[in-house]
């Protein structure tokens, strides 16, 4: 007996976390003293392509999380954090420190 296939999601589920890319960001500019690319970026966390990492940037630019200024077109685009992408990130990083009860921590 044939059963239909099931319907393809409209959405595709993300599999990266926005706030990742805002740390490697911020990781990256302390090491570095300058903004990662598209391809640093999408190397570094596993994704498929650097117009993963594309949009990924203009989610967080959306959310207002994240600035980009391009300067010259065929140039890297200047990544700056905002004070709520700062704020975010810190929270988010805090809660990744902080062992849960799930992982046998004593939280």
């Amino acid at each position: 007996m044939l059963t239909e296939p099931e319907p393809v999601p409209r959405r595709v589920q993300r599999r990266y976390d926005r706030l990742a890319v805002l740390d490697h960001i911020a990781t990256f500019q302390q090491q570095h003293a300058a903004s990662p690319s598209q391809r640093i970026i999408a190397r570094a966390l596993g994704m498929s392509a650097p117009s993963v990492a594309h949009n990924a940037l203009h989610g967080l630019e959306r959310a207002g999380l994240l600035r980009i200024t391009v300067t010259q077109p065929g140039w890297p685009a200047k990544l700056e954090i905002t004070p709520a992408g700062r704020e975010r990130l810190q929270a988010w990083r805090a809660a990744r420190a902080t062992p849960s009860a799930d992982d046998g921590g004593a939280a």
